[in-house]
């Protein structure tokens, strides 16, 4: 389809758009039940802020108030990590760890702040296995992606891979659903990409891995050792 959506995805945004019209939604990170503004949501005009993107791809799982407290990483902020900095003035400079300690990347870059309404989209998806949600937010995730790097010059997009045993329990992997349309949409945006550029093929989880949640950065690194 030229939107860049999967087939059917058009018959299933329908079918939802009509029992939503009867049946109120739930919101996610509040829990309380809210109904949507009728009409159809505006796309946002390219290029738009993560902030309109966020509004216009989660509206359903969102109920207006919690949808406001999204807060999206902006400037000032380091060029190389990624991090944003506590005050709203200046311009992006590396930050002290990574003048300390290079990182080994050459860039990271993050939607929003790992709080209130996008911390709770991101639980209900990698832990209540609300797969639907990789849509909007894998579409969110290639917006700022376009934003920040030319997609035709990035050679592969590897999700990270779960152990067997975890994709038993969670049924899906939750980096490849995040990516996985990402071919369609640079077709759909004019970009050409190789054909595998989205490759989940490469890389093999060794071993099974306690989960990163709760972890320092020490432990993280130290739990992630030899598992691929």
């Amino acid at each position: 389809m030229s939107n860049g959506f999967a087939p059917g995805a058009f018959v299933i945004r329908v079918a939802r758009a009509a029992l939503e019209a009867v049946l109120p939604a739930v919101c996610s990170d509040c829990g309380q039940l809210f109904r949507l503004a009728a009409g159809t949501p505006v796309r946002p005009a390219a290029p738009a802020a993560v902030d309109d993107w966020f509004r216009f791809l989660l509206r359903p799982h969102l109920c207006p108030g919690c949808m406001q407290r999204f807060k999206a990483v902006a400037s000032p902020m380091c060029p190389r990590c990624g991090e944003p900095f506590v005050s709203p003035h200046g311009l992006d400079h590396l930050c002290g760890i990574c003048q300390a300690q290079p990182p080994r990347f050459m860039a990271a870059r993050s939607v929003g702040h790992y709080e209130g309404p996008l911390r709770a989209l991101i639980h209900h998806y990698k832990y209540l296995g609300r797969e639907r949600l990789g849509e909007p937010l894998g579409r969110l995730l290639w917006e700022v992606l376009r934003r920040d790097w030319e997609p035709e010059n990035i050679d592969r997009v590897l999700p990270v891979p779960l152990h067997p045993r975890r994709m038993r329990q969670r049924g899906f992997n939750q980096a490849h659903t995040l990516i996985r349309l990402w071919p369609a949409l640079a077709r759909a945006s004019g970009v050409r990409v190789a054909k595998h550029w989205v490759d989940a093929r490469v890389l093999t989880r060794c071993r099974p891995t306690p989960p990163q949640t709760g972890l320092t950065k020490t432990q993280r690194a130290d739990n992630l050792t030899r598992a691929f």
